[in-house]
This record gives structure tokens, sequence and C-alpha cells, in this order.
């Protein structure tokens, strides 16, 4: 008997033929709104990490010296921002400051909308791609557009696991276990 689809996969993604001269970029963007969105495979999207996520929880900081949600948050808008610049062929390396920006509960709404933001400026970058530019560095003497657009899902789905750790981290500390 067949499985009925879970809510996990009833959502349309776009399906491109390995033939097809656009299939990477559609295979590219699919895997970008699934790592953000979802859903994805492997457990949480960043969206679904982020989820409930109050102001005072993505200020903690239950594991010592490790960042908070909400510096994780901007840093992840930062290096969406990197890479869209990079492939519009500007270069760009983010500050120390920029890279991890000081975060405080009262930024919590505008961290979400600048990364909300961020990814739809980069989602309109990659559309416009044509694949002849994936092989070609992003800028002069840089990696690839191929590797920084991939690198940003990778990006996206390390921090998703990051977050969830420093959620399970805040959920143990509220209950009193270890």
């Amino acid at each position: 008997m067949p499985r009925s689809p879970s809510r996990r996969t009833s959502r349309k993604r776009p399906v491109a033929r390995a033939s097809s001269p656009a299939g990477e970029i559609t295979r590219l963007l699919a895997l970008f709104e699934s790592a953000f969105e979802g859903p994805s495979w492997h457990g949480p999207s960043v969206r679904e990490a982020l989820k409930g996520v109050t102001a005072s929880q993505a200020a903690a900081r239950p594991i010592a010296h490790a960042h908070t949600i909400g510096e994780l948050v901007l840093h992840m808008a930062t290096w969406k921002r990197a890479v869209a610049n990079r492939i519009a062929g500007r270069p760009y390396s983010p500050s120390a400051a920029e890279n991890f920006p000081e975060f405080r509960a009262r930024d919590w709404t505008r961290a979400r909308s600048t990364l909300r933001r961020e990814h739809r400026a980069l989602r309109a970058v990659l559309s416009r791609l044509g694949t002849a530019r994936l092989s070609r560095p992003a800028v002069p003497g840089g990696s690839a557009v191929y590797l920084q657009a991939h690198g940003v899902v990778h990006h996206d789905l390390w921090h998703a696991g990051q977050i969830m750790t420093l959620r399970r981290a805040l959920e143990t500390a509220k209950s009193g276990r270890r």
C-alpha cells in the first residue's frame, strides 16, 4: 500500500531534468529554498528552526562562548549579502563586526526581517544566473559562482543545526535537566 504524503513532503518543489539547460539553476534554487524554507530531508530548515523563538531566547547564551541565535541570524544575513554581492561581481568580505554583529533582544524583529530580506535578494540574484556563469569565478581570483551558491545552502543548514542545538540547551536549562 503506498504511503500517503506527509505534511513535510506535500509542498511542491521545482523539478528539473538533467538535460534541461536551466536544470542546474532550477535545482540550485530548489536546494536554496529547501534549506531556508523547508521541507528538507535532513531535518528543520532555517525557518523551521527559528519558528517560535522569542526575543529573549534569541539573545540568550545557553552554551558558554557560543553565539546566540540572534547573532547567528545576523551572521547568516551578512553572508547571504556577501554572496549576492560576489555573484553580482562586487568583491565583498565582511568585517569582523559585520560577520557576527552585536545582538540584543530588542533587535529580534529587525534581525529576522534582515535575514528574510537578504535571502530574497540573493534568490533574485541566483534566479538571474545563466548556467555558463556557474563555472566562472564570482569575482576575479575568487571561487566559482557554483561553489558560492552551494556554500550558502550549506551555511544555512549548518546554522539551522546550531540553532536547534541552542534551542535544546535552552529547554534543558529551563527544565533543570542536564
